[in-house]
């Protein structure tokens, strides 16, 4: 028989036995997918998107997408339910987003979904299939390349300033050095002309010393010296290096920043670093890493004088703590400096690395710190240095390294 009886139910065993074959493929595929209805609760997801998430499919199935995966926090929420609502009122489009979204265990992932509403039963209400990929690597990147192109911009204008200011200010410090010279006692030339004018040197003296004129003098080359270092680091943006570079142990030199960091103790700022705890947790198979022994020590010891600074802002009822670790990881060396301080607010983590971005009071900090070790880690080792907080939990900044060493012992260990 082969009429049209026959052909529905052949179409009709293809239908079924095709739904394995879909029911597998949604499963095995290395994409996140989940169907919600249009009140925006997940009915179904597949097992990479159980995974991807860190849940049971009893945990997500019927709970809405937005008090789940999809942080309520800043605007993300928001575009997950204007989504939606554009989904509602035109089923036919497809709707873009890219958006953060949260884990089980708190971790923060960029996901990119493709939307699109599906007629499943005709005559009832749509459901929405969402089809999403881990995009947190390429996001992670890409902040990487606007940072590195935006320091590679500023570098050479802090080398054309810092050039500029050098002539002035070195003219200043050079000329109050003079005036110590030419006001002071015991200088055949002073004293001559001191005689020709008739004027009483020692009592010269005197009068400038009570009137504070030596302290003023003081003060000059005090700010200028202050002044040179800023320029000084200034040039750390535009000088690549590779003088001075030999085998350094991270554990070491980690070691003396600490020991450096020890004595930074400033009442005014608030903070004294002998009053922290630190805790150490250094690899001790971490191989030697090729470097400036003082430029990893100067990132060192900008990261913990931060973390200590940061401290002097803690709940009162909080122990001060700094977390170190050095280990590996793919081939890199990783210093890990975390604080046990009040975190990092969203609106200053993406400036934190800019040159002259600080909020501490006037006097208190150039807001160099931070831009230089950017500079020295990823322009002069082609390395990264990135920073984790939640405001109230404290911050952890890393430093990665290329550790050529290090990549061949996890080659020889996957091998």
């Amino acid at each position: 028989m082969n009429g049209p009886e026959s052909g529905n139910r052949t179409a009709e065993k293809a239908l079924a036995s095709s739904v394995p074959n879909y029911r597998e493929l949604v499963e095995s595929t290395n994409s996140i997918i989940i169907r919600m209805d249009m009140a925006g609760r997940m009915i179904f997801c597949n097992e990479f998107a159980r995974r991807f998430f860190g849940y049971e499919r009893d945990e997500l199935l019927g709970q809405p997408i937005v008090d789940t995966i999809v942080p309520q926090i800043e605007s993300t929420g928001r575009d997950m339910r204007r989504v939606i609502a554009a989904i509602c009122a035109d089923p036919d489009r497809h709707a873009l987003s890219e958006n953060e979204n949260i884990t089980r265990d708190g971790r923060r992932v960029w996901v990119s979904w493709a939307n699109k509403a599906l007629s499943v039963v005709p005559g009832q209400e749509p459901e929405i299939l969402c089809v999403g990929q881990d995009i947190t690597e390429k996001k992670r990147l890409q902040a990487l390349m606007l940072e590195t192109e935006k320091m590679v911009t500023i570098g050479g204008l802090a080398a054309g300033m810092a050039h500029e200011l050098n002539n002035p200010l070195g003219a200043i410090i050079q000329s109050v050095q003079n005036l110590r010279r030419r006001l002071s006692c015991g200088l055949p030339a002073n004293e001559e002309v001191a005689d020709e004018e008739g004027i009483d040197i020692v009592a010269l003296q005197r009068y400038l010393e009570r009137r504070g004129i030596f302290e003023m003098l003081t003060h000059i080359t005090s700010a200028g010296t202050r002044a040179a270092d800023i320029i000084a680091k200034m040039l750390a943006f535009s000088q690549k290096s590779v003088i001075g570079r030999t085998d350094v142990r991270l554990s070491e030199l980690m070691d003396r920043a600490i020991d450096l960091a020890d004595c930074d103790y400033d009442l005014k700022k608030r903070y004294d670093f002998r009053g922290i705890t630190i805790s150490r947790d250094y690899d001790p198979t971490l191989p030697p890493v090729v470097a400036n022994v003082a430029e990893i020590e100067q990132v060192m010891f900008n990261l913990l004088k931060n973390a200590a600074q940061a401290l002097a802002e803690r709940p009162a009822d909080r122990l001060p703590r700094i977390d170190v670790r050095i280990g590996a990881l793919d081939g890199f060396a990783v210093i890990e400096v975390a604080d046990n301080g009040p975190g990092i607010p969203a609106a200053v983590r993406s400036h934190i690395f800019d040159p002259f971005f600080t909020t501490k009071q006037v006097g208190e900090g150039t807001g160099l710190g931070l831009s230089v070790s950017y500079a020295l880690i990823v322009q002069h080792y082609q390395g990264s240095i990135q920073v984790d907080s939640r405001e109230g939990e404290g911050a952890r900044f890393t430093v990665r390294l290329p550790c050529e060493r290090a990549k061949r012992m996890a080659n020889r260990t996957d091998a």
